[in-house]
């Protein structure tokens, strides 16, 4: 809700906390993303005008983006299997991201990715299944949460490809969705796994708690990393 209005945006795009006034559009042939207006304002007075274009973040399609509280960093998961984390800037005249990191782990697509500001944490899911923790502060590997395609989970069987992912920023856990069953877990371990269509009320009411806390989520402190190799490419901006 932005002053008392719903406001939505399709696939292939992403409402930028942590006013929601602007939107990420990603997955184009640039390898990149742009930034929309999601709501008019005195200044922007056209829906859905673009703002801002950002070119060759990555060597292939990005497939999924998310950011802080605040808005100030982007995390974007790419085909090629990469997430590379990006500190925004605005000022009068233009706005700029800029390289910190490249982070490496999964070997297939990136489905998903989100940061759970609080606990200075990014969740990534992949096209095999697998789901790996960061340290947002660090910008570096903590673990994996869960296997991917063809491995064992202990005894919950062979999963399919991660559709989405969400944190919650009271508590730090998890909430994967893979091939119709939503697996929750907390920081370190996983707890439990649910069949969408058999879902408790209890259950309801946590996931929309999560949706809600990663929605009001503040932003996490930390020194940032050095930037990955190649990326960060040109960018054009209207105002």
């Amino acid at each position: 809700m932005v002053k008392n209005n719903l406001v939505a945006v399709g696939a292939g795009c992403y409402l930028l906390p942590p006013h929601c006034m602007k939107y990420v559009r990603f997955g184009g042939p640039t390898f990149g993303v742009s930034l929309h207006v999601s709501v008019v304002t005195p200044r922007h007075r056209e829906l859905d005008r673009c703002v801002a274009v950002h070119d060759n973040l990555h060597l292939d399609y990005v497939t999924s983006v998310s950011a802080s509280g605040n808005g100030g960093v982007i995390v974007t998961g790419c085909r090629d299997s990469t997430i590379r984390i990006w500190k925004a800037s605005k000022n009068v005249h233009s706005r700029h991201i800029h390289l910190k990191a490249t982070l490496v782990g999964h070997s297939s697509p990136i489905t998903a990715v989100h940061v759970v500001s609080t606990y200075g944490l990014i969740v990534s899911g992949d096209a095999q299944g697998r789901v790996i923790l960061w340290d947002l502060k660090r910008l570096c590997f903590l673990r994996c949460l869960l296997q991917g395609k063809n491995e064992e989970v202990g005894n919950l069987g062979r999963m399919n490809g991660v559709t989405a992912v969400s944190g919650n920023c009271n508590n730090g856990n998890v909430c994967v969705l893979v091939n119709g069953e939503m697996f929750m877990s907390g920081k370190t371990s996983l707890c439990k796994v649910l069949r969408l269509d058999s879902l408790s009320n209890n259950d309801l009411a946590e996931i929309m708690r999560i949706r809600e806390d990663s929605r009001l989520e503040g932003v996490g402190g930390g020194v940032f990393g050095r930037g990955g190799a190649g990326g960060g490419g040109g960018h054009r901006e209207e105002f």
